[in-house]
């Protein structure tokens, strides 16, 4: 026989086992929203269970009902907005009711989040229980009836299943997940506002002639320009008097709910990575459908998948204000299915860059601020927050890039931590963070850097 024929049955053998493994693994998790059971948009949230026996399948499946489909979904927005959101549902026993798989124990501290864990292992552990999905958020419930309580760190929300008797969990935690909305209310002590500076999406300090001149313009209804935003009371303010981002109930505010809905036109349809399709044109942080494809065969069908990487990376800092200095390590990588976003609006200070040499192959910003901790008891709003945590865990794709071009080429990730003010104008909205724009931006300091040689080491070590 041909020895060329032997190899092309092998491969042939080889991508069989895996796209059946990618199956059966997938099979575990089954998508609940939207109703249909197959994937709708790429906003992808991954619902798991945590400290559920086998034969308690049936109370997890009434948390996820309250939490989920008839809490978050439910809600006028997000029902409004639910062709953007596929949802899964994960049920994984542990030996005996209320172990924890992940690690939590609940402390009852809103000055600890109300539950102990390890940052680095919870990281790890909930992306390999992910695995082969690459879930955008990761909604852990756990088995604690008759009480309402929850942790938001890195790209995961821990609530307690008691939380879907209180509602607006969710829905709020959103606003921060998603778009990068800040809070609109003041905790204890915090009075005068000071640094750093901020201008929107939703707060803003910046003042023109000695008054307010906040981002958001003249929407209607016209904002009435009110103190207290960003868990400070004086000398910051916020667009309206209410808003889901100030209290447990109610709609977003005029200018959340712009910025949230423009945020979410990014997952509408799969799109290709930059290297496989011409760029796209960008108005206002979202991107648009190229006029015209340089091959009709690169058009991806709805929900098509391309090869990528997932790089779990946690980057720690030295201190809180730090903009350069912090190291970066990678806690998980794997080649991935998965469709493709891009991520450019401005939902974050934390930006990221694809780099081979001189070329941005791609670029990313990361929702809100991922060294934030947020902790809720009873409501999700006003929560306790912990801002000076100094790591941080968040997973970056590589678009159409394999493990093997981790090895062969040169290839690493560049962090940056932006000016806030930077990028905006009165008005209009924060620049979109597309490759070009990300170039230029390299001409400043590093955040943090995982070099060709890290990311080489890391793809030899996962084949």
């Amino acid at each position: 026989m041909d020895p060329t024929a032997h190899i092309r049955r092998d491969l042939l053998i080889a991508c069989s086992l895996f796209f059946a493994l990618v199956a059966a693994a997938r099979a575990q998790a089954t998508v609940i929203h939207p109703s249909t059971g197959v994937p709708g948009g790429t906003f992808t949230i991954l619902v798991i269970s945590d400290g559920y026996a086998s034969n308690e399948s049936w109370k997890f499946d009434r948390a996820v009902n309250g939490l989920v489909l008839n809490g978050l979904m439910s809600d006028p927005f997000y029902n409004n907005k639910g062709d953007k959101f596929t949802i899964y549902k994960h049920f994984r026993a542990v030996a005996a009711s209320h172990q924890s798989e992940f690690g939590f124990t609940p402390n009852y501290d809103i000055r600890k989040c109300y539950v102990d864990y390890d940052a680095s292992a919870v990281a790890g552990k909930l992306h390999d229980a992910a695995s082969p999905l690459t879930p955008d958020r990761i909604i852990v419930v756990s088995n604690w009836e008759g009480v309402s309580l929850g942790c938001t760190v890195d790209r995961w929300t821990y609530v307690t299943a008691g939380a879907r008797e209180v509602g607006g969990v969710l829905e709020h935690e959103g606003g921060h997940l998603i778009a990068g909305l800040f809070d609109e209310f003041a905790l204890p002590g915090n009075d005068t506002y000071t640094t750093p500076p901020v201008n929107g999406p939703n707060c803003s300090n910046v003042y023109a002639g000695g008054m307010p001149d906040p981002i958001w313009g003249t929407p209607s209804p016209p904002p009435l320009n009110l103190e207290e935003c960003r868990l400070f009371a004086t000398k910051i303010y916020r667009p309206y008097a209410t808003c889901r981002m100030r209290g447990a109930s109610g709609p977003f505010c005029a200018v959340c709910d712009a910025w949230m809905s423009q945020v979410l036109d990014q997952y509408s349809v799969p799109s290709l990575s930059r290297n496989a399709a011409p760029a796209p044109m960008l108005h206002g942080g979202f991107v648009v459908r190229p006029a015209r494809l340089q091959s009709p065969a690169r058009v991806p069908p709805p929900r098509s998948s391309i090869p990528s990487v997932s790089v779990l990376v946690q980057i720690t800092r030295r201190k809180a204000e730090d903009n350069v200095g912090a190291t970066a390590k990678i806690l998980r990588i794997r080649e991935v299915m998965a469709p493709i976003v891009k991520r450019y609006a401005r939902t974050g200070d934390y930006v990221y860059g694809v780099v081979e040499g001189t070329n941005v192959l791609e670029s990313g910003v990361i929702a809100g601020d991922p060294f934030e901790h947020r902790a809720y008891s009873g409501v999700p709003a006003p929560h306790g927050v912990d801002d000076t945590p100094k790591s941080a865990s968040f997973m970056v794709m590589l678009p159409n890039l394999r493990i093997a071009d981790l090895i062969s080429r040169t290839i690493g990730l560049k962090f940056l931590r932006l000016d806030p003010l930077s990028g905006k104008t009165t008005g209009d909205n924060p620049d979109p963070i597309n490759p070009e724009k990300f170039k230029k931006l390299l001409e400043g300091p590093l955040f943090a850097e995982l070099t060709p040689d890290v990311l080489k080491s890391a793809a030899q070590n996962a084949q």
